[in-house]
């Protein structure tokens, strides 16, 4: 069963200088070894930590506290000693980063938001190779960014932990919508022979998302790897009772000017940190063991891939049998005598142990394999239910373990029970699939379900699931550009104000949906193109511009309306926007950004155009991007307008004489300010005012008519 979101929240005191160090000396006590235990291994970088002064800094209860999966991963990991967190928000992951920074700020450390996920990853690989323990936190779409730099990082044998919050997918698919989809993409989405020479642990509970990521740190910094959390979206928000516990062993990297850099034949070289005593060099070239470029050599090819790929099954061995240290070895439960098998892992191995309790009950003696690591994965760990009459795999997603578990079971006796529609495994539903596979075809093949295709079809009205005839369709179209969707505006949210400005002005204008071509990427902002009757392709975060440079070559007789927000356009997508412009002739379209000062889709983190004003703690300001001096002064583009949802008529005219550049062969750029009143006005509103809306407004051409 799934609890439901409670509402819990931790809150941090603020303070000054002095009080934040002064808390800093309280928090590390706790990571002071405990000298008194004696199975202490301190000589091969294992300490036990003494958790009660981080209890007592935190402002834990002694048991059973309620906090989310997102905030068990933020403590663990700080306990387990990272210092640096850089991350972008994306749903369901957001909450990783607003805890890292909240304890960061109060303890010591850096959590940053750069502008997109390739920033973070790269930022978490140059600070762990200057020897901090750093993590970052996304989900599916901005694990896909990370790739090229994780393969950096395998590579180069660096210590960091990242945690996939996983959701529906591919592309944004549904961003509140949790699954187990990127399991693949985890093991297997880098390219080259060891690019899957990484760790992939899968938590269960609340619990486990505490011990685990400290797990995920021991084992990055003990065998110099990357370790990436399998995190179900469902526990990224489920909370439930947690209690810290009171010792905890945590692995320090071991730091050796002496020696090569790196391994060879799958052993573990020490550390040597950018900085340090010795100079060093981190390339993405094959190298030798001593780090120099082999980029031509076969044989330092191969002896680099091999021992990679040997370290990596090394470190398999010693997760069997260091449980006391990180417990990440597979569960069973009543699998002694078991003649069925049921192979669950993450949030499912809930329903997985219900399932087989109620068999049980029923006089099926089944049992359950719970995953902790999902990869590396060897033969010895399923040889001892290799007798059974038959397996199933249940899994969140279209069965993506069960390709790789098919390699230790007889074919005939594997069974996949997958779901993907955005919904949990329940326990109901998985006990009647098993009461099938195992009693009425005992000794034959049973067809996998897909319970998602099978539900839509089961659900769907009649009248529904027969098309429409095409002449009903086309008799639908309307030339005029018209909201054919409602969108679900927050109360006040000038988005809408926009919106109906847009759509009058565009009709004045003559444009329709046969001439008018609009780009969106991700947000509140990027939304708005989508509720009308119009051509639209709406992105993936940041990437709007991509799309409309490319539309403006193929369709040049048509205009193109880019409609996004500040964080899509400026942040994650800045790059790409000043490369727009650079090319400015090759590409004349209308580009609005929906500045509303703030990620409002992902709880309200600051943004490029946050008003410096806003920030409450000076030591994490930020100079905002003025875009008008950024884009028309800096960089040419030869429209810039600034307006806002507060003046409507200025608003008109501003979209009117950027459409009317656009289809004159000019890139033009419309900065319209509009406020998120649910996260930023309600704490900010002295900084982003009417009165300073109304002062920044005006439009600026390069026709020597500025204005």
């Amino acid at each position: 069963m799934f609890c439901q979101r409670v509402g819990w929240r931790l809150y941090f005191a603020g303070g000054n200088v002095e009080s934040r160090q002064r808390n800093k000396v309280v928090f590390d006590k706790c990571v002071t070894p405990w000298k008194g235990y004696a199975m202490q291994r301190q000589q091969e970088g294992w300490h036990l930590v003494d958790t009660e002064s981080a209890r007592q800094a935190f402002g834990m209860s002694t048991v059973n506290m309620f906090i989310s999966g997102n905030a068990a991963c933020a403590y663990g990991a700080f306990v387990a000693g990272a210092r640096f967190f850089a991350g972008y928000p994306i749903t369901p992951s957001s909450e990783i980063f607003s805890m890292m920074k909240k304890l960061m700020s109060r303890f010591g450390g850096v959590a940053y938001a750069p502008e997109d996920e390739i920033a973070s990853i790269g930022m978490v690989i140059g600070a762990s190779l200057c020897g901090a323990k750093a993590m970052t936190a996304t989900s599916g779409p901005g694990f896909s960014l990370m790739q090229e730099e994780l393969g950096f990082a395998i590579l180069n044998e660096v210590p960091l932990v990242i945690i996939d919050a996983m959701r529906v997918g591919p592309s944004t698919g549904q961003p509140t919508k949790p699954a187990s989809a990127d399991i693949a993409a985890i093991i297997h989405g880098r390219h080259g022979d060891c690019g899957d020479a990484v760790v992939v642990l899968s938590p269960s509970s609340v619990t486990e998302c505490f011990s685990m990521t400290i797990s995920a740190f021991n084992l990055a910094e003990q065998f110099r790897v990357p370790v990436i959390i399998a995190l179900d979206g469902y526990l990224s928000q489920l909370e439930e009772p947690f209690t810290i516990p009171r010792h905890i062993w945590v692995y320090e990297r071991i730091k050796d000017a002496a020696g090569p850099p790196f391994g060879v034949d799958g052993a573990v070289s020490n550390f040597l940190p950018i900085g340090g005593a010795r100079p060093i060099a981190y390339t993405g070239a094959t190298h030798d063991a001593s780090g120099a470029r082999k980029s031509f050599d076969s044989l330092a090819c191969r002896s680099l891939i091999s021992h990679l790929l040997k370290k990596q099954m090394s470190i398999l061995h010693d997760v069997q049998n260091m449980s006391v240290y990180m417990p990440v070895r597979h569960e069973t439960h009543r699998v002694h005598d078991a003649e069925y098998i049921v192979v669950g892992y993450g949030a499912c191995s809930r329903a997985v142990k219900d399932a087989v309790t109620k068999l049980r009950s029923d006089g099926i003696t089944a049992g359950a394999v719970l995953l902790k690591t999902l990869w590396p994965i060897r033969d010895a760990m399923f040889a001892p239910y290799r007798h059974v009459s038959r397996v199933v795999i249940a899994e969140n997603n279209t069965g993506q373990m069960f390709s790789l578990l098919s390699r230790f079971f007889p074919s005939e006796r594997l069974v996949s029970f997958s779901k993907y529609d955005g919904e949990p495994i329940r326990t109901s539903e998985l006990y009647e699939f098993c009461v099938r596979a195992f009693c009425a075809y005992p000794r034959h093949i049973v067809q996998a379900v897909d319970y998602a295709a099978h539900n839509e079809a089961r659900n769907v009205p009649e009248q529904e699931k027969v098309c429409a005839p095409a002449e009903a369709c086309e008799s639908a179209v309307s030339d005029d550009i018209t909201e054919h969707t409602a969108y679900p505006f927050c109360a006040g949210c000038g988005h809408k104000t926009f919106s109906d400005t847009l759509l009058g002005a565009l009709k004045n204008y003559g444009l329709s949906a046969e001439n008018t071509i609009f780009i969106s990427g991700i947000g509140c902002g990027s939304i708005v193109p989508a509720t009308f009757n119009a051509h639209l392709i709406k992105t993936s975060h940041g990437r709007a511009l991509n799309a409309a440079r490319a539309v403006s070559l193929i369709r040049p007789d048509h205009t193109i309306i880019v409609i996004s927000g500040d964080g899509d356009l400026a942040n994650i997508g800045g790059n790409h926007l000043l490369h727009t412009i650079r090319e400015k002739k090759r590409f004349p379209m209308a580009c609005f950004c929906l500045d509303n000062a703030n990620y409002g889709m992902t709880g309200g983190q600051p943004s490029s155009t946050t008003p410096d004003s806003a920030y409450d703690d000076t030591d994490s300001a930020q100079t905002p991007f003025d875009l008008k001096r950024l884009l028309y002064d800096g960089c040419g583009i030869d429209f810039f307008a600034r307006t806002s949802v507060y003046d409507r008529a200025h608003l008109k005219e501003a979209i009117t004489r950027a459409v009317s550049a656009a289809r004159k062969g000019i890139s033009a750029f419309v900065q319209v300010g509009s406020p998120c009143t649910t996260y930023f006005m309600k704490h900010h509103k002295e900084s982003f005012s009417r009165a300073e809306l109304h002062t920044a407004q005006g439009i600026w051409e390069r026709d020597n008519n500025e204005s």
